[in-house]
């Protein structure tokens, strides 16, 4: 909710400052969150990984 809200503040920054600049930043800011989140999800998958593979009794290493 808090990107679809700053998007909308952003366009009408853009539009009253008639730069694309502030759109730049903004995507830059997203693509950074969006990043994070999936470093997290990869982050969380490995944990699970490995649990499972401990409760199969298989080696980790």
């Amino acid at each position: 909710m808090l990107v679809n809200l700053s998007i909308i503040a952003v366009g009408v920054v853009t539009l009253w400052t008639d730069s694309g600049w502030p759109d730049l930043v903004l995507g830059c800011f997203i693509i950074v969150l969006a990043l994070h989140a999936a470093w997290e999800v990869w982050e969380v998958s490995e944990d699970e990984r490995l649990a499972a593979k401990a409760l199969a009794g298989e080696e980790i290493g």
